[in-house]
């Protein structure tokens, strides 16, 4: 049972991460929007860039496996509709 419990924990924990991963990527700071930017004409630039968010979000860019798929569906989807100024 302990095993159960700590199983949702994690689970709770890693879509509180998500849901923080996608807000920071449906409103980024301006560095960011920079890189992501930088990222669609270069994808070479997406590790980095998520090892980048990995630390600034956990504190550590080793978890830059986990941020990928986020930065990745931000690029599919396209943001080029932000508005410029903002």
């Amino acid at each position: 049972r302990g095993e159960s419990v700590q199983g949702q924990r994690d689970q709770r924990v890693e879509e509180d991460a998500g849901e923080g991963l996608r807000e920071l990527l449906d409103d980024p700071p301006r560095w960011l929007r920079d890189q992501l930017d930088r990222c669609r004409t270069n994808p070479a630039l997406i590790k980095p860039t998520s090892s980048t968010i990995s630390y600034q979000f956990y504190g550590t860019g080793e978890r830059w496996r986990e941020v990928r798929p986020y930065v990745e569906a931000f690029l599919r989807c396209g943001a080029d509709d932000r508005d410029e100024g903002v």
